[in-house]
């Protein structure tokens, strides 16, 4: 428990640092704690897509927008 802490104070030391102008030293020190650089983003879908309008109303609908763009 006490390295656990005394890492968590270390890496936010280095945390902190990031904000300096010269941060390359604490980004260096940090990917050796494990941090990365890229950002890993996770998606996760699911359902089913329904098809709710034929062919025909699909050119209705679009006959009607159309024509409301020519008042």
């Amino acid at each position: 428990r006490t390295i656990k802490r005394a890492r968590l104070y270390i890496e936010s030391m280095y945390e902190e640092g990031l904000q300096s102008r010269n941060s390359t030293g604490c980004i260096f020190a940090l990917k050796n704690l494990g941090w990365k650089d890229k950002q890993e983003v996770k998606t996760e879908l699911s359902g089913e897509v329904k098809n709710t309008l034929d062919a025909t109303q699909l050119k209705d609908a679009v006959r009607e927008v159309l024509e409301e763009d020519d008042c």
